[in-house]
């Protein structure tokens, strides 16, 4: 929430799951990836946050180096998360440590990535979308330059990804 709060509801009886919503140091604008134990958020404070299913309580927090205004993706026990430092991160969930960051990618990464058979793809507000392996975090081919910020994610459809950009345009990008 904008109010640097993380809420977890009770889906039959909607009322709060934990004691009280879990403090950020700043917003919380994108949603958050969760696993069997722990849900993973980001905030404008620049950190990523681990919290306790159960309890509600921070298991871990991690400055990424700059504000993170989008979604957390999680796939196979990494967290892949972009912020306003211009790069694409990938942790491990269980203890925070970086596996791999990529260089400036020219623009902001607000869009949640997409993790797809190996590779993840995001996109950045300088209207650029890239590719890059899940194991060390590679290119796997060059940024594919669109017309307008990428702010959404994408969304796959059989092989292909479907983005949009903020100029109203939909592109159709082969993986």
């Amino acid at each position: 929430s904008s109010d640097y709060r993380v809420y977890a509801l009770d889906l039959k009886t909607g009322e709060q799951a934990w004691d009280e919503p879990f403090a950020t140091g700043n917003w919380v604008w994108g949603a958050p990836a969760a696993d069997e134990e722990r849900v993973y958020v980001g905030s404008m404070d620049h950190h990523l946050y681990a919290i306790d299913q159960a309890t509600g309580r921070q298991v871990w927090q991690e400055d990424i180096g700059g504000s993170i205004a989008g979604s957390v993706a999680l796939a196979d026990g990494v967290l892949f998360v972009g912020g306003v430092d211009k790069k694409l991160h990938a942790l491990r969930a269980d203890d925070k440590n970086e596996l791999w960051v990529t260089d400036d990618l020219g623009g902001w990464v607000w869009g949640k990535p997409l993790v797809h058979q190996g590779y993840v793809y995001v996109g950045s507000l300088d209207g650029r979308f890239h590719a890059f392996a899940v194991s060390d975090g590679s290119p796997r081919w060059q940024a594919v330059p669109l017309d307008g910020a990428i702010r959404a994610w994408a969304v796959l459809l059989s092989e292909s990804l479907i983005v949009g950009t903020d100029s109203g345009n939909l592109y159709y990008i082969d993986t």
